[in-house]
């Protein structure tokens, strides 16, 4: 499964401290190709050096975008912000680890305001190297460590910032570099990205790449997007990039998304994308997805996909009362074992357990 897996994270999810050195662009003017000539001339006395600059995308308030970038255990140490690095403009942080929970329990909410954010494209090069050997795509409102001088490039187009990913996506052979330039793709606007997008994954893209393809076309939420996947789940060879497939299709927050990802997991003839759909449906709200996975784990006739909708009932308190119900009344005696053994991992399942075996 794609190995940068990528996430919408709150901006309490700090990484770490930055580099010790920032060399900024001199000039107001100038295009991205002459801004990245400029860096690369002013960072050739250094073994390793970061280039960076920023596109802006239309986000939730409380919404980040990262990938290539690792969180340590300090997540929640108040660190000053990429933005506050670069421009001197200071961002708001939780206060606490409690408010930034709460935060991250209302990011999914539909109706959250959206707001332009700067998200950094950041590209590591080795001293001689014409191409990154490394990515880092991540809000300016996070936090990062760069290992080596940074010379940050400030804001392009869309277009220009387009052309120049692209094109290092058709220079290179690198898996690794072609993997990790799809969410670099991903947070241009749907016109520029779905097409590119579509063409690795209906093309002889490798395997991992086409994977994170996949994850990426999701983020775009259009229905053109939906439409890829559904056939992508239908009609690729490879079962790793049908389930990231049915990943991306449930980052998708439309209503239209939500009932593919239903019939996936109710009735796809792939027992692997029943799997994968079913534990998706674990993070949506609502009663609905607890209903589905109720209905699976009552009647469906393949042990495996039932024992797998009742762990995931076990990811809510709300699908406890299901798994209670299972666990006394299932006509499979391995079902029933498999309720209890979810309930027990459940604060409130414990409890009623307890209350059950007192004599």
């Amino acid at each position: 499964m794609y190995r940068i897996f990528v996430f919408l994270f709150f901006f309490s999810l700090q990484s770490c401290l930055f580099a010790s050195e920032l060399i900024h662009y001199p000039r107001k003017e100038g295009s991205l190709q002459e801004r990245l000539q400029w860096a690369s001339q002013t960072a050739s006395g250094h073994r390793t050096f970061w280039i960076g600059y920023s596109v802006e995308r239309l986000m939730g308030t409380r919404e980040e975008f990262m990938s290539g970038v690792s969180i340590n255990g300090n997540s929640f140490k108040k660190k000053p912000s990429l933005q506050e690095w670069l421009y001197g403009i200071k961002t708001d942080q939780p206060e606490s680890v409690k408010v930034a929970a709460q935060m991250e329990l209302e990011r999914g909410e539909k109706s959250q305001t959206k707001v332009w954010k700067e998200v950094g494209i950041f590209q590591r090069f080795q001293k001689g190297a014409k191409s990154p050997d490394k990515l880092q795509i991540l809000t300016l409102t996070m936090s990062n460590k760069f290992d080596g001088p940074l010379y940050w490039l400030g804001k392009v187009s869309y277009e220009e910032s387009y052309q120049y990913i692209s094109g290092l996506y058709s220079q290179t052979s690198d898996r690794v570099i072609k993997e990790d330039l799809m969410p670099a793709i991903g947070v241009h606007p749907p016109q520029l990205a779905f097409p590119f997008l579509k063409k690795v994954l209906t093309s002889n893209e490798p395997e991992e790449v086409q994977e994170a393809a996949a994850i990426f076309t999701g983020e775009l939420g259009t229905p053109e997007a939906l439409q890829l996947l559904q056939r992508v789940t239908e009609t690729n060879s490879r079962e790793s990039v049908r389930e990231a497939a049915v990943i991306g299709i449930s980052e998708m927050r439309t209503d239209a998304a939500l009932q593919v990802v239903y019939g996936i997991a109710k009735s796809h003839h792939d027992s692997n994308l029943r799997e994968t759909a079913i534990t998706m449906l674990a993070d949506k709200p609502g009663g609905e997805a607890a209903k589905l996975l109720e209905e699976i784990a009552w009647f469906d006739s393949d042990e495996d996909i039932r024992e797998t909708a009742i762990v995931m009932l076990g990811e809510n308190e709300a699908g406890v009362p299901a798994l209670l119900k299972i666990m006394e009344d299932h006509p499979s005696a391995e079902t029933r074992e498999m309720a209890v053994h979810v309930l027990a991992e459940t604060v409130a399942g414990r409890k009623i357990l307890k209350e059950k075996i007192k004599p």
